[in-house]
Order: C-alpha cells, then sequence, then structure tokens
C-alpha cells in the first residue's frame, strides 16, 4: 500500500511540475521571472535532500526570492528546502518540525503548556 501511495504522489508530484502549474502562488510574476525555474529548483532540492517532493512554494524571506521545495526523505521525515531563485543556491536546509511549531500554540499567556 505505502508504494502505490508513494507512485500516485509522486505521479501527482512530476505532472504537476511538469505542466508549469506552480505551487507558487504567493507572488506569481516573480516566481515567473525567477532566473532558476521551478523545476530546477525541485532538482537542486533533491540534490541537496534526497527523497520526495511534495509542495513547492515561492517566497520572500528577508528581501530574498527563494523557493521553499517541501521533500520526505526514505526515513519519512520532512524537510524544507530554500533555493534562491537567482542563484539556485541551497539557502536553507533543515527538518520541518511543523508538529513542534503547532505544540508552541498550545501554551497559555505565560508559556505554559495547556
Amino acid at each position: 500500500m505505502k508504494r502505490v501511495n508513494k507512485l500516485i504522489l509522486t505521479g501527482f508530484v512530476a505532472s504537476t511540475l511538469m505542466s508549469g502549474a506552480a505551487f507558487a502562488d504567493n507572488d506569481s510574476a516573480a516566481a515567473a521571472s525567477a532566473a532558476i525555474s521551478l523545476n530546477d529548483a525541485v532538482a537542486k532540492a533533491l540534490q541537496a535532500t534526497p527523497g520526495t517532493a511534495v509542495g513547492v512554494d515561492f517566497s520572500t524571506e528577508k528581501g530574498q526570492n527563494v523557493w521553499e521545495v517541501e521533500i520526505i526523505a526514505a526515513d519519512q521525515t520532512s524537510h524544507e528546502v530554500q533555493i534562491d531563485a537567482a542563484n539556485g543556491s541551497v539557502v536553507k536546509n533543515a527538518v520541518d518540525n511543523e508538529q513542534d511549531d503547532e505544540d508552541e500554540g498550545d501554551k497559555d499567556d505565560d508559556g505554559d503548556k495547556k
């Protein structure tokens, strides 16, 4: 079952990326004019962190346009890899701790767990 889900997900990501339909809705004009294309950004992110690309977004981080690629690695950890949209360099490569971020919201005003 896992293999079927992975194949379906891989097929979806590949067809989405190949069709040119970007997940990048934050700033589509900047994304369209970026020196590094969505496909190139995904390829560079997968070189930095092998796995399956499951999401791509375009954003501006600290004044720098970046492609944010979410990758699920072979060990099932989620990674966020940011690729500089101007030169293709890896700006950030980190395990995505979304659960930790959600847990932060479960604290009261004093910072204590609810």
